[in-house]
């Protein structure tokens, strides 16, 4: 056990690396398994990361010093303000433990903090024109009450930052993430993929945004809190996302309220502050056994949530609806419309189910409603 890096690629100052391969490799029993470091002005780009094996990475984490707010905790992968680059083929599993000699498995328990620690398979962090490809993560674990994702997308501020950051082109495709029954500690995994873009501690009125995010024929089996999550916070813009053709099973199992197997939308809006989802599709989606909603759409607090499109998934096995819309005005209204839910198959519900067709909403605000009847 080691609390050096497996692998590190960073800026030094001025100079930023580009065109580099890490490929074919086993790292085990490290701090994280392999980093990129760049920062907001000296951005790395072009690099690969593909068909290498990563384990048992998560030793030392020390969350009171993150590089702004990246290294919080243990990674299989994780790339920093890196542009133009793949994460592809690569084998993920027990990060966020340590294991001995002898192949005895823990949480690291000797730095700080000793519990509460997350962990992720990949993480992804203010990156764009990034591809996420094919990977296979399995059994990431958090110590504590901790929170352990499989593939984790953020874009964000740990404090503050003067000039708005932009982003394209992020692309989640293919990828399988599981965690199998039974494992000691969080063995079910709190989110499968997620993207989050929010201010975070950010107090500077600048706007995040995304144009062009796909999320799509990933498999999730397994998780406490969502399968896949695409929300988007305060002063952020989110367009052009398509989360289409994902497999679900299993997903929700701690039957927290607000969650799905499928999460997209406007959350954590703050007085003054707006955030906008627009131009999204959430279609032809495989959804079994969520403990509550199949697919979830939040337009919560202050924003607009417009031209989104529900299409032809099918959700079986699910506790509660198959499509729930919830709108929390907050302290001024939101606006939603355009929103199109047509041709869902719901199947075996605990409550409300059949086939839902038609379904166009125009210009409703501030509603509640359950849409998959």
């Amino acid at each position: 056990n080691s609390s050096g890096e497996g692998v590190v690629i960073a800026t030094s100052g001025p100079n930023t690396p580009s065109y580099v391969t890490v490929t074919g490799n086993t790292i085990r029993r490290c701090k994280n398994g392999i980093l990129t470091r760049g920062t907001l002005t000296n951005r790395i780009s072009k690099i690969r990361v593909s068909d290498n094996t990563i384990h048992h990475c998560g030793f030392a984490q020390d969350i009171t010093a993150p590089v702004d707010g990246f290294e919080a905790y243990p990674m299989g992968v994780g790339f920093s303000h890196t542009d133009d680059s793949t994460v592809s083929n690569n084998t993920i599993y027990k990060i966020g433990q340590v294991m001995n000699d002898a192949g005895a498995e823990s949480f690291w328990t000797g730095g700080a903090p000793t519990d509460d620690n997350n962990s992720a398979g990949i993480n992804a962090w203010n990156c764009s024109r990034l591809d996420i490809l094919s990977n296979h993560v399995s059994d990431t674990m958090a110590n504590g009450t901790g929170q352990n994702y499989g593939i984790y997308v953020q874009q964000k501020s740990a404090g503050a930052v003067a000039t708005a950051f932009n982003t394209e082109s992020v692309n989640v495709t293919g990828n399988s993430i599981v965690w199998a029954s039974g494992l000691a500690g969080n063995g079910v995994g709190y989110k499968g993929v997620v993207f989050d873009c929010t201010l975070g501690t950010d107090v500077n009125p600048t706007t995040y945004s995304l144009v062009g995010l796909s999320v799509s024929q990933n498999s999730v089996r397994r998780t406490r809190n969502t399968g896949i999550e695409v929300l988007v916070g305060a002063d952020c813009n989110v367009s052009n996302a398509q989360v289409n053709q994902n497999n679900t099973d299993s997903t929700c199992q701690a039957g927290t309220a607000k969650t799905g197997a499928l999460a997209v939308g406007v959350y954590d809006g703050v007085a003054g502050n707006s955030a906008m989802f627009q131009h999204v599709a959430v279609c032809q989606n495989q959804i079994r056994a969520s403990v509550t909603y199949g697919i979830y759409l939040p337009a919560l607090h202050l924003g607009e949530f417009s031209d989104v499109r529900v299409t032809d998934n099918t959700l079986a096995a699910t506790v509660l609806s198959g499509v729930y819309l919830e709108a929390d005005p907050g302290t001024a209204p939101v606006t939603i419309k355009k929103i199109s839910i047509d041709q869902n198959q719901s199947i075996g519900f605990a409550t409300g189910g059949g086939t839902h067709h038609g379904g166009h909403i125009e210009d409703v605000s501030g509603k509640v409603g359950t849409l998959a009847k």
